[in-house]
Order: C-alpha cells, then sequence, then structure tokens
C-alpha cells in the first residue's frame, strides 16, 4: 500500500455501514471512539440494499460455520 500511494497510485477505501457500526459499537474509551468515528466518516459509504447486504451476509456465515 505504501509503494502505491508513493507512486502516486489513487487509493479508494469504502466502508459499508454495518461495517461502521460494528466498528464504533465495540469503543468503549469517549475521546477513542470520536476520533475513530471522525476518520472512518472522511472515507466514502456504500450504499447498497440493506437487505440483500444482510441476507448475503448471513448465507455466508452459515457456509463457512459448515466448513468448520
Amino acid at each position: 500500500m505504501k509503494q502505491l500511494i508513493s507512486e502516486g497510485h489513487p487509493i479508494y477505501i469504502y466502508i459499508y455501514p454495518t461495517i461502521y457500526q460494528e466498528i464504533l459499537q465495540r469503543i468503549r474509551e469517549d475521546k477513542v471512539f470520536e476520533e475513530i468515528k471522525i476518520m472512518l466518516e472522511q472515507y466514502q459509504m456504500i450504499n447498497i440494499d440493506l437487505m440483500n447486504a444482510t441476507n448475503y451476509a448471513i448465507n455466508l456465515y452459515r457456509c463457512l460455520q459448515k466448513k468448520e
């Protein structure tokens, strides 16, 4: 990643709202919460149908559980 940045390649980071939630809800300290929240809000949020994404995540999770 550092090499790509140093060579001037654009880096695009997108965050899905559920991941944003998962990260922030686990932070206990208020100061750290605010710092991470500000950092994450700088990235573009992916806007996809929540129900489709949820069903996909459920099916993926179940599939991986069966492989254990």
